[in-house]
């Protein structure tokens, strides 16, 4: 259930984050900001997707790792865009909060993976 939770999860937020920065692209003419949380933002479901075709434990943990440190990133940069205002409040309440979400169903994967290591 869980493996199935991440992977549903991470791809319907990684949709969401596509469509929000094609949104600020079109509407707000900007780039930059709107490039980096695509990149962070679907890399999160992108090692999730490559977890789950480890071949070992550590790699599995190392994959489902990078994906967590993707979704802080995703964090910080949700939170500016929200700032600055080119995510209007709620939109970016909301997908804070999945990402949020994400992190901590990444973490408890992460140690659950860790403790069965050692």
């Amino acid at each position: 259930m869980q493996k199935s939770k991440l992977i549903t999860d991470s791809y319907t937020f990684a949709l969401e984050i596509v469509r929000e920065s094609i949104k600020i692209q079109r509407e707000q003419r900007e780039y930059i900001l709107s490039k980096q949380i695509i990149r962070s933002g679907t890399s999160i479901g992108a090692n999730i997707n490559k977890a789950f075709g480890a071949f070992s434990r550590k790699e599995f943990s190392h994959k489902l790792s990078l994906s967590y440190r993707e979704s802080l990133e995703t964090q910080y940069w949700l939170k500016l865009l929200g700032d600055l205002n080119f995510i209007e409040g709620t939109k970016v309440d909301s997908m804070l909060s999945q990402c949020i979400s994400l992190t901590m169903m990444l973490r408890k994967a992460i140690n659950t993976t860790s403790n069965s290591v050692e």
